[in-house]
């Protein structure tokens, strides 16, 4: 069995492998979140966040928020995502990986 540190790792790596491969935009900024082994498997959830950069057109309801309370236009050109990650406890072997709403009640 891994331990925690092992599959954030492996997390991170996974998120750096797929950016690098094209297939996901540019993560900056990457940290980590959240760590829980699940009860039942040995199966590790690691939530990592990082920001990337919007691309022309593209939104963020949070930013666009806060910039109508603010009362003042906002500029943003990045936007903060949240990934969860399932990595098997035996092996570290990256199975699932999932959007994660840091807003959304549990």
């Amino acid at each position: 069995m891994i331990e925690a540190k092992e599959a954030a790792q492996a997390a991170a790596q996974y998120l750096k492998d797929i950016s690098e491969s094209g297939l996901l935009r540019d993560p900056k900024d990457i940290r980590l979140e959240e760590i829980e082994l699940d009860e039942h498997q040995p199966i590790w959830r690691i939530t990592l966040s990082f920001v990337h950069d919007l691309l022309p057109g593209e939104r963020d309801p949070m930013a666009e928020s806060i910039a109508n309370l603010a009362l003042a236009p906002r500029p943003d050109v990045t936007t903060r995502v949240y990934k969860t990650f399932e990595v098997l406890g035996d092996g570290g072997l990256v199975r699932a990986m999932k959007i994660r709403n840091p807003d959304a009640r549990d």
